[in-house]
């Protein structure tokens, strides 16, 4: 067994402040990038085409989620084959890793050539768009399966603890991205031109980003000689999991543009869609919080320091539920002021799905340290039992309210599926961890959850009085409104949590111990 190079890492310190300021600009980047460019892509393209397009990005997501659980799964163990400096293994599972990936992307496009009739049917796409939704259907096949090779550079990137370097690439491919359609939509071009672009820009961006892998670290490479055996097992039984889980995010958040698209049309896609891009631009923060947590819980189970594991879970989730909770109210009560100045008068849906994705954020983002966790201890089991509740819940719930109640019901459905399903694996993982679930929402759920809705209220009080979210208010007047009513949101939120003491200095200063300490394999803290 050959010790692998070891890359040249900063102090500890200042890797871990270089790794969450660059992936807090990474996600700025694509965040705003899109923000902007989504509206003037609805006045190029028109609401049905934007809609078709939002259909047609189904596939990217279909990359990203049936990729067995290949790209957790790689990171997980090229940073353990990496720290023990097994170069066999290191080497192996990125072989084993690159052939699945093509595997699945040649089973993807050949699935969306032979089936793109069902699915125009299916969709109930109209016949003077079906000759440039079907070509587009098979471009988004090809030019989407790129997806794959990123994904698989970029798991390489964190698995070497260069999250930094990999959100660097990416804003950079984002912006590749976001000039290349910018470009086509001058020109004229349509939806197949829409994807080809983005196809091409990835292209470009994963190539640049394979270079800067070889200068990184040029040992970590692909072997294609024959693999350890006992490894295919470790890799199947932790990626099939991550697949379920995958599946149901997937379904959490995508499941009604299917739904819509088949029993409404493609106007309430598109509104969802820019709904969609809303909440989740806004989710960046507390999102790129669990991340750093999953190699610290690993390391720490690993070595049986379950007393500091506990104080880890405990104090993470105080300090995410600080970033969390407010958020979700801000896209509840100031939806409205906030769509009226970006997009304009004229998208009442898009208010109301975002109201909705607020919520169910603010209650799935319960399951988010304990998840972590237990992807950290080798037992996303438990997560993947979850999602699947979920997956069936709100598949049902879709096909029978969506028909029915029509985009209202889709929003139920999400709000349903996720409260139930999520407020099931809360239990269930203090159950395992054996821990009191009632504690931890007494003691942290509801003291922040109290504040949040406080300042929810207060913010929905300022910006309706200032009338940001009336029929005829100028974008500007809806600006202000949102600004203002965001600021008595977190001001109120803030005044509340204080005089709880909810979170101390104590608090904040030993999580980032902890986390500096073992995200990247480092000594006690």
């Amino acid at each position: 067994m050959t010790p692998a190079a070891p890359s040249a890492v900063a102090p500890l310190g200042r890797q871990v402040v270089r790794n969450t300021l660059a992936s807090y600009l990474g996600r700025a980047v694509y965040v705003i990038g899109w923000m902007i460019m989504a509206p003037w892509m609805v006045d190029r393209l028109g609401p049905d085409r934007f809609g078709l397009w939002s259909l047609i990005s189904i596939v990217s997501g279909l990359y990203l989620t049936f990729d067995l659980g290949l790209q957790s799964a790689l990171i997980r163990y090229v940073a353990e084959f990496r720290a023990v400096h097994d170069s066999v293994r290191l080497r192996a599972i990125i072989g084993m890793a690159c052939t699945l990936y093509v595997a699945i992307t040649m089973v993807w496009i050949a699935a969306l050539v032979l089936g793109r009739d069902l699915l125009l049917d299916l969709f109930r796409v109209d016949i003077g768009l079906r000759t440039e939704a079907g070509t587009a259907i098979v471009c988004a096949g090809i030019a989407y399966g790129m997806i794959n090779a990123s994904m698989l550079v970029g798991a390489i990137f964190s698995g070497l603890h260069r999250m930094d370097l990999w959100s660097l690439l990416s804003a950079g491919g984002t912006l590749l991205q976001l000039a290349a359609v910018a470009i086509t939509l001058s020109l004229g071009g349509g939806v197949v031109g829409v994807v080809l672009a983005n196809g091409a820009a990835l292209l470009v961006s994963t190539v640049a980003a394979v270079l800067a892998l070889r200068r990184l670290a040029p040992e970590v490479k692909p072997s294609w000689s024959p693999w350890p055996a006992d490894l295919w097992g470790r890799l199947l039984r932790y990626s099939l999991a991550l697949q379920v889980i995958n599946l149901g995010l997937l379904v959490l958040f995508q499941f009604e543009k299917l739904a819509f698209g088949r029993w409404l049309s493609l106007r309430e896609v598109g509104e969802w869609e820019l709904a969609y891009r809303l909440a989740f631009g806004a989710w960046s923060l507390p999102a790129l919080l669990l991340p750093p947590l999953l190699s610290a819980v690993a390391n720490l189970g690993a070595a049986g320091e379950w007393e500091r594991l506990a104080r880890l879970t405990e104090r993470a989730s105080r300090v995410l539920l600080l970033a969390a909770f407010p958020l979700s109210a801000g896209l509840v009560a100031l939806a409205p002021t906030v769509v009226q100045a970006w997009l304009g008068e004229g998208h009442a849906l898009v208010a109301r799905a975002t109201a909705a994705l607020g919520l169910a954020l603010g209650i799935n983002i319960l399951t988010g340290v304990g998840a972590t966790v237990l992807r950290g201890l080798d037992k996303a089991r438990f997560e993947a039992q979850y999602h699947a509740m979920g997956i069936l819940l709100h598949v049902l719930l879709g096909v029978v309210l969506v028909p029915r109640l029509g985009f209202d019901g889709g929003l139920i459905a999400v709000l349903v599926s996720t409260a139930t399903s999520s407020l099931w694996f809360v239990f269930r993982y203090h159950r395992e961890m054996r821990t009191s679930a009632a504690r931890f929402l007494q003691r942290t759920v509801v003291p922040f959850a109290s504040a949040a809705i406080a300042g929810g209220v207060a913010g929905w009080g300022v910006a309706h009085g200032l009338g940001g979210d009336a029929v005829g208010a100028s974008r500007a007047d809806a600006v202000l409104a949102s600004v203002l009513g965001g600021a008595a949101l977190v001001a109120v939120n803030a005044g509340l949590l204080a005089a709880m003491r909810a979170v101390t200095r104590e608090d904040i200063r030993e999580l980032l111990t902890l986390v500096r300490a073992r995200a990247a394999g480092g000594g006690a803290a």
